[in-house]
């Protein structure tokens, strides 16, 4: 019998048997296939992961080659059972760790494979992973899966493949004749039901097949309608279940998007900071032996070396700085990309920056040939922003314009391009005339660790960072960068960043119209730029290109009478500065014409030690300091030297506290505080200065609190005092080494009303001091300190003859003592004795890592340098000091050494002072009696006690026990007034 003519419930259930055997296959067989490649995967990425964590634990073992510590590695694979067998290679291909599941055959590993997994026929699976770092190849980690999880897999797969395919077939023989029965049945029903439709006319009515083979046929008079209009009634409802499903689901892909965002975000900022602390920590891991290193070097170097030695040492010793550089330089750029550079908000003058560009360029500019030229415009110089970033962004530029450039100028200069609502927008731009760029190399020029010269035979080196820590910096200062370039001609990199205004406006200039003045320089370009900034005061400006153009200029009238100044460069062709100027000072006519020598910072101290010199103006020239110039010339008061004298009667009667540790800063401020005829009470440490308060009212008027000292910093002491005094009672001001405003915040917010930072100034020291006694109503309103005047640079004449000190700025340390020679020859002593053993003690510190304590010794170097005008160790204590901050010292404590080495070397051959000659025979009662104003002066820790003893010094000198005699002078000298009562006391038992 054939299927045709098979009985329908017949045809039915084997034709439904059939389909469902059909399908059932496939999807079984399907959903088996999907199992086994789900296990394959599964392992796959089990073997894959294994090899990533043990690849990466074993980067250390094969960088320093400890077969160990790689085999301790491998050994953790034994908490995973699928890892049968690994074998960790080095970079030349040998074993260098091995781990075996015990009971495995020695098989060979396939070592050729390339990276990634490799399935065997046997159901083994191997996992090749190059351990790479920073692209270079460290080795290879291959690991083997044993078969067993794939077999394993395979048969469950196969049972229930056979069990699926068994209940299915029976479920669906079942459902076919249950379906059989509910369709074969209902077919006399359904014609019934065709019928009374067709005359009743109810189209809602449902109808039921029978097994009678006529369904068909009356299904078709019948469902016609019905089944158009059931359709769009199930379609029109499908469509609002799956447009409510539809929302709910887009309400939940929403949320969780949002957390998932949510989470990448904590993520990422998890990683940023990962990487940041991973960046610091390896920077100082880094320092640290690179810190021997150095050490070792500089001590190698100071040995006796064959001439080939000492070469390979320099070399090894210029690496290691280049290397801490580029640390640092990395450190910069993650911080940028990171998002974790702060922008100070502080008032900070454009001048000020310019000038630190010369300090810290100029020489080095000289020194090639080069002019470094400051050019701005007519406009405000005082903002509010980020002077370190700004100056940090300027030094990379001039840096990189004296590394690419041979001959001819850098010119910095600055403009306002707009200001708006207390805005502006202010362009700075940097122009050298060195080597150039090409269009190709310009547009990849910031990009990180990219120069504009990649080849392997580069002549200048770096490290390509710089640029791009300059473009990320002016962006956060909401700025762009760009740079014009021509091969052969220069380059001009230029960026404007946005600035407020400053909290405390700028006084303007004085302009000084009518004013003529001379300027004599071969370069063209200072020629402009010097006489841009004459003509922005209102003064007329001849320019001349040689000394003997200048002499024929200042001969055409008579006796130089057109002219109120002449501005002579030093080095030019045919006839120098000088021995122009020595013309014009050989002409009794024009004698008392002002000259003022313009030279490098390196050649100053030269010019000023020639006899012809009496005026020099460092370059490069900025334009406030050549408006204080003007001003001087225009008042009549150019001083042929330098003239300080006493401040004046300012501070009369004041009663002044002064806490501070450092022998040379006490000496210091004693004498500014007696030439101001103050009442000085001096402490050593921030818990003699609140132990000095003993009532309730303030026994002082004020206080100089140093911020840095032993027992009790400045700070904390403030805070104590703070607790009883407020400051419309006790005025606090704070002296301290650092300028930053995060320590001027710090000092206001423990309650200090001013800061003053080291080097101390001696006119804003008694200046500050009377504003501040005047607000709280101790001096009377109007009183201002009577300063001498301030000249542009001494005369040499005018110095002590038998000092001959070549690292110290010899006027720098008079000017804050007002020409007192006396006591800077005591005060140089005194710090040659003190800072004796400071580097083997900041050595011994150092190597402990105990930088902490290093920094203090270096922050206690750094104020009292400044003050005796030691500048380039202040300058280099400056720098280690935030090096140290860092917890490292590299390059600058090279630096700090070399800096401290000849100042002390010169002060151990200064000459001592003069013995005080003795004085006149005094009684034993009248001794006695200055020996008790002595005593009292060191019980309240007078200052005065200083010149007390240099009135006794005579008398005490004939004393049979001189060794207590110079002890006591010593801690008087030293401020060590408690020690000072000691020897007092032996000395008073000695004279009676």
């Amino acid at each position: 019998m054939t299927f045709r003519n098979l009985p329908l419930r017949a045809k039915l259930v084997l034709l439904q048997a059939t389909i469902a055997f059909v399908v059932l296959t496939l999807l079984t067989g399907l959903a088996l296939y999907q199992q086994l490649e789900n296990a394959n995967v599964r392992v796959d990425r089990q073997l894959e992961t294994s090899a990533h964590l043990v690849g990466a634990n074993s980067l250390s073992a094969l960088e320093f080659l400890d077969p160990d510590a790689a085999t301790a590695v491998l050994g953790t694979l034994s908490t995973e059972p699928l890892v049968e067998l690994a074998e960790l290679r080095d970079a030349s291909g040998q074993i260098f760790a091995i781990y075996r599941v015990e009971g495995v055959p020695d098989e060979p590993l396939d070592r050729e494979a390339p990276p990634g997994v490799l399935h065997h026929s046997d159901g083994r699976a191997q996992f090749v992973y190059p351990v790479v770092q920073d692209g270079e190849s460290m080795g290879v980690l291959i690991l083997r899966a044993s078969p067993k999880p794939r077999q394993e897999a395979t048969r469950d797969a196969m049972v229930g493949f056979v069990l699926m395919l068994i209940v299915g077939l029976t479920l669906a023989i079942g459902l076919a004749l249950l379906l059989e029965s509910t369709i074969s049945g209902p077919v006399l029903r359904l014609i019934n039901a065709v019928k009374h439709v067709q005359t009743s006319e109810v189209l809602g009515e449902r109808v039921t097949v029978d097994r009678d083979d006529e369904l068909g046929v009356l299904s078709r008079e019948f469902n016609q309608m019905l089944e158009i209009i059931a359709a769009r009634t199930k379609e029109t409802k499908r469509a609002r279940d799956d447009l409510e499903q539809h929302k709910d689901d887009l309400e939940q892909t929403v949320a969780d998007r949002t957390a998932e965002l949510r989470d990448a975000i904590v993520a990422a900022e998890a990683a940023s900071e990962a990487k940041t602390r991973f960046l610091a920590t390896m920077s100082h891991e880094i320092r640290t032996p690179m810190n021997g290193a150095l050490g070792m070097i500089y001590l190698a170097l100071r040995t006796d070396l064959t001439a080939r030695q000492r070469r390979y040492l320099e070399q090894a010793q210029s690496s290691a700085k280049a290397l801490l550089i580029l640390i640092d330089e990395v450190l910069d750029v993650s911080k940028i990309e990171a998002g974790r550079v702060v922008l100070e908000d502080v008032d900070f003058d454009v001048e000020e920056v310019l000038r630190e560009l010369g300090v810290l360029y100029g020489t080095r500019a000289g020194d090639k040939g080069l002019e470094l030229l400051f050019h701005t415009v007519s406009m405000p110089m005082r903002f509010r922003g980020d002077p370190v970033r700004l100056r940090q962004v300027l030094a990379n530029l001039v840096d990189n314009a004296l590394k690419f450039t041979e001959s001819g100028e850098i010119i910095v200069g600055v403009a306002l391009l707009q200001s708006a609502d207390d805005r502006y927008r202010v362009q700075f731009s940097v122009e050298d005339t060195g080597i150039g760029l090409t269009e190709e190399q310009a547009s990849r020029l910031f990009s990180p660790f990219v120069q504009a010269d990649d080849s392997t035979t580069r002549r200048y080196g770096g490290s390509g960072l710089g640029l791009s820590i300059c473009r990320g910096l002016v962006e956060l200062m909401d700025g762009s960068i760009d740079v014009r370039s021509k091969p052969g001609v220069g380059s001009t990199f230029r960026f404007d960043i946005s600035l407020a205004a400053p909290g405390e406006l700028q006084p303007h200039g004085v302009m000084l119209d009518g004013m003529r003045v001379l300027v004599v320089d071969d370069n063209e370009v200072a020629r402009e730029v010097m006489s841009g900034m004459l003509s922005s005061f209102g003064v007329d400006a001849v320019v001349v290109s040689s000394g003997e153009a200048a002499l024929d200029a200042v001969h055409d009238t008579p006796a130089g009478a057109g002219f109120d100044l002449v501005l002579m460069d030093w080095k030019m062709p045919g006839m120098d500065g000088v021995e122009a100027t020595a013309a014009i000072r050989a002409d009794n006519r024009l004698d008392s014409l002002p000259v003022v020598l313009v030279t490098a910072h390196a050649d100053a101290l030269l010019a000023a030690r020639h006899p012809v010199v009496r005026h020099v103006l460092e370059k490069p020239v900025s334009p406030s300091r050549l408006h204080d110039a003007l001003m001087d010339v225009s008042a009549s008061r150019i001083p042929e030297a330098a003239a300080p004298g006493p401040l004046g009667a300012n501070l009369a009667g004041a009663r002044i506290l002064v806490a501070e540790d450092n022998q040379t800063n006490q000496l210091l401020i004693s004498q500014l505080l007696e030439d101001a005829d103050a009442e000085i009470t001096m402490v050593n440490d921030g818990q003699a200065a609140v132990d000095a308060f003993t009532g309730e009212r303030a026994e002082f008027d004020v206080v100089w609190m140093d911020i840095q000292m032993p027992r009790m910093d400045g700070r904390e002491a403030t805070r104590q005092l703070r607790k009883r005094f407020s400051k419309n009672v006790l005025p606090i001001m704070a002296l301290t080494a650092h300028a930053s405003s995060d320590e001027h915040r710090m000092c206001i917010e423990a309650g200090m009303d001013d800061v003053i930072t080291k080097p101390l100034d001696p006119d804003r020291l008694v200046d500050v001091t009377v504003r501040l006694l005047t607000a709280i109503g101790r001096l009377e309103p109007g009183v201002a300190p009577v300063a001498g005047p301030a000249p542009i640079a001494p005369r040499v004449e005018d110095l002590p003859a038998d000092l001959g000190l070549t690292h110290i700025d010899v006027a720098d340390g008079l000017r804050r003592l007002r020409g007192n020679h006396a006591l800077y020859r005591k005060i140089l002593l005194g710090f040659g004795r003190e800072q004796m053993d400071l580097e083997a003690k900041v050595r011994a510190d150092v190597a402990a890592e105990n930088y902490l304590a290093a920094r203090d010794r270096v922050h206690a170097v750094r104020g009292a340098a400044g003050n005796i005008g030691a500048l380039e160790l202040y300058r280099a204590s400056s720098d280690l000091e935030t090096a140290l901050r860092g917890g490292s010292a590299g390059p600058e404590l090279e630096r700090f050494y070399a800096s401290l080495a000849p100042v002390l070397d010169e002060l151990a051959a200064l000459a001592p002072l003069p013995e005080a000659p003795a004085g006149p025979p005094v009684d034993a009662g009248e001794l006695t009696e200055r020996l008790c104003e002595l005593r009292r002066m060191l019980e309240v820790g007078d200052t005065k006690a200083l010149k007390h003893m240099d009135g006794l010094w005579g008398q005490l000198a004939e004393l049979s026990d001189g060794d207590h005699v110079a002890v006591l002078r010593e801690c008087v000298d030293a401020f060590a007034f408690d020690e000072a009562l000691v020897a007092l006391a032996a000395v008073e038992e000695a004279a009676s």
